[in-house]
């Protein structure tokens, strides 16, 4: 698990570098698949980075595993609005004010700062854990609706009443989400 460049003293700019440049080590070292996996601004990570492994032609991952991803920083649903009420964790404001810094005055759209906005086609399996009572819910249904359009299989997993990054914590319901994950890095 890499200690990626984060803010406030980067932006996403030397957090590519470093993430790519790490990878590339990786790949030379080992030969086998590769798993891609995030919670929350790591997931968006995760996401942003097989994006950009497929444009720069690299070897893309086998499967991307997000957790509460983080993958549209504008914002601006109005479903956020709602949901901000039932998450405890995070807040619409303060997550669109993280983005913008994150951004570094690259379009909030671009897919290396909103990965849902990129391409999904061949990038890998993409396997999505969410909680429906948190903020990133309004993320995770884009990413879904996303790959319905671009026609990417995708396994998705919402879990009821469930809060940001659940599979943390000491409760049945990430026992499960684990469990599943277990499944996945086997197969």
């Amino acid at each position: 698990m890499p200690i990626y460049p984060k803010l406030p003293k980067h932006t996403h700019r030397e957090c590519f570098v470093a993430i790519h440049d790490l990878y590339d080590h990786l790949g030379l070292k080992y030969d086998a698949p590769f798993i891609f996996m995030g919670d929350s601004a790591g997931g968006g990570l995760a996401m942003a980075l097989a994006q950009d492994v497929k444009r720069c032609s690299k070897k893309q991952p086998q499967h991307i595993v997000l957790h509460s991803a983080w993958l549209d920083v504008r914002g601006e649903d109005p479903r956020y609005k709602e949901l901000e009420k039932l998450d405890p964790m995070l807040g619409v404001i303060g997550a669109q004010e993280l983005g913008r810094l994150w951004a570094d005055g690259l379009e909030l759209t671009d897919y290396k700062i909103s990965p849902v906005h990129g391409e999904l086609i061949d990038i890998g399996q993409i396997t999505a854990f969410v909680g429906t009572g948190e903020l990133l819910l309004v993320d995770a249904n884009m990413l879904l609706d996303k790959a319905k359009e671009q026609g990417v299989a995708i396994q998705y997993y919402e879990y009821p009443k469930m809060n940001h990054v659940f599979p943390v914590f000491p409760i049945p319901e990430a026992k499960k989400a684990m469990n599943q994950l277990l499944k996945i890095i086997k197969n």
